[in-house]
């Protein structure tokens, strides 16, 4: 499942809390029999971007949330994947991101950009 990461600049938080385990894919997680709490930062996926015109443009996708927090250890984690981008010449608007959930912590995904085709005006801006 996911790498174990002990990166020298980030080994150790200003709490004395220490990097663990990078999840990068949903699946099984395996958390020691003895720990009761962990803490867990999560990130949503990103939304699409709308594609663009010869004449408009399209907005990008916003980006994932972001939550940090205590949680009991669960056995497995949800990743949300990233949005889907718009065609051209649609009126569709891309897709949003998926939440990513851990334990009692959910981090919500980006919304995706506006398609701009055959609207006015011509420009339009990302997701939140």
């Amino acid at each position: 499942m996911g790498a174990y990461q002990f990166p020298p600049e980030q080994a150790t938080s200003q709490y004395g809390l220490t990097l663990q385990q990078t999840i990068t894919s949903s699946g099984a997680v395996t958390v020691p029999s003895n720990v009761t709490q962990v803490f867990a930062v999560l990130v949503g996926g990103g939304g699409g971007g709308a594609a663009a015109t010869s004449t408009t443009t399209g907005g990008g996708g916003g980006a994932g949330g972001v939550i940090a927090g205590w949680t009991s250890p669960s056995a497995t984690c949800t990743i949300g994947a990233g949005g889907t981008g718009s065609s051209a010449n649609t009126t569709t608007v891309a897709g949003s991101g998926g939440t990513t959930f851990f334990g009692s912590l959910a981090a919500g995904g980006g919304s995706g950009g506006a398609n701009n085709a055959n609207t006015s005006p011509t420009a339009y801006f990302g997701g939140a």
